[in-house]
C-alpha cells in the first residue's frame, strides 16, 4: 500500500472513531435492551409480509427460485453480491439446513394458506436480520422506493435470472400503510444497529487505547 493511500485509510479510521466517540459506551442491559429493539423490528418486517399481497408474491418467487435458480457467479456483474448472496442465502438452497424450511413456506405461498400458518413458516427460517432487511429494501425498491442495502442490491440481480412461478399476474404494488410501516421499521432497526455499532467502535477505541496507554508507561519503566 503506498504512503498516499495509508494516510487516507488512517484519516477514515479516525474519522470514523471520532464518530463513534461522540456515542456513549453502554452498559451489558443498555445494549441487550437496543438489540432486543432491532430484532423487534425484524419480526415486525416480517409480520408486515404476512398482510401485502405483493410482499408475499415477491416471496413466493424468491423461496420458488431459492430450489429452482442456483447462486451462479456467471449472474453477477458483481462479484460482492454473489459472495453476500451466497452468505445469506446458503442456509436455504437446496442442500442446506432450512432447504426444507424454504420449501414448506414456498409451499404454503402458493397454496394461499393462513397468516397463521405463513408466520410459523416465516419463523422457522430463522432469517437472519441482515436478509431480512434486504427482502424489505427489495420489494420496497420495487414501489420506487430508494434505499442503499447491498443485500437487496445481490437480490435484484439474482432476480433477472429467476423464472416465473406464480400461475397469473402477480400484484406489484404495495399498499400505502405496508409502505409506511416497513418504512417506519427500518428506521427503528436502523437506529438500533448503528447505536450498537458505534458502541462496539468506542468500546474497541476504548480498550486501544488504555492499551497503548500502559504500553507507553512501560516504556517509561524500562
Amino acid at each position: 500500500m503506498n504512503s498516499l493511500a495509508l494516510e487516507t485509510e488512517e484519516r477514515d479510521l479516525e474519522r470514523m472513531f471520532a464518530e463513534a466517540r461522540c456515542y456513549p459506551l453502554l452498559s451489558g442491559e443498555q445494549e441487550k435492551e437496543i438489540d432486543g429493539r432491532k430484532w423487534a423490528s425484524v419480526h415486525a418486517m416480517q409480520e408486515i409480509f404476512l398482510g401485502d399481497s405483493a410482499v408475499l408474491s415477491f416471496l413466493l418467487e424468491w423461496s420458488g427460485n431459492s430450489a429452482i435458480t442456483p447462486l451462479d457467479i456467471a449472474y453477477f456483474d458483481n462479484r460482492d453480491h454473489h459472495f453476500i448472496l451466497r452468505r445469506e442465502m446458503t442456509a436455504y438452497l437446496p442442500g442446506g439446513k432450512c432447504a426444507q424450511h424454504m420449501q414448506a413456506l414456498h409451499s404454503s405461498l402458493q397454496k394461499r394458506r393462513s397468516q397463521r400458518l405463513l408466520r410459523e413458516r416465516i419463523r422457522n427460517l430463522d432469517l437472519p436480520a441482515s436478509l431480512t432487511v434486504g427482502l424489505t429494501v427489495a420489494v420496497l425498491r420495487r414501489n420506487e422506493y430508494r434505499f442503499a442495502d447491498t443485500v437487496a442490491d445481490a437480490l435484484a440481480r439474482w432476480s433477472h435470472f429467476w423464472a416465473p412461478i406464480a400461475k397469473k399476474k402477480a400484484p406489484v404494488s404495495i399498499t400505502a400503510d405496508s409502505a409506511e410501516a416497513l418504512l417506519g421499521e427500518l428506521k427503528r432497526y436502523s437506529e438500533a444497529r448503528d447505536t450498537l455499532t458505534m458502541h462496539n467502535l468506542r468500546l474497541v477505541h476504548s480498550i486501544a487505547g488504555r492499551s497503548q496507554q500502559r504500553l507507553s508507561l512501560q516504556h517509561l519503566l524500562l
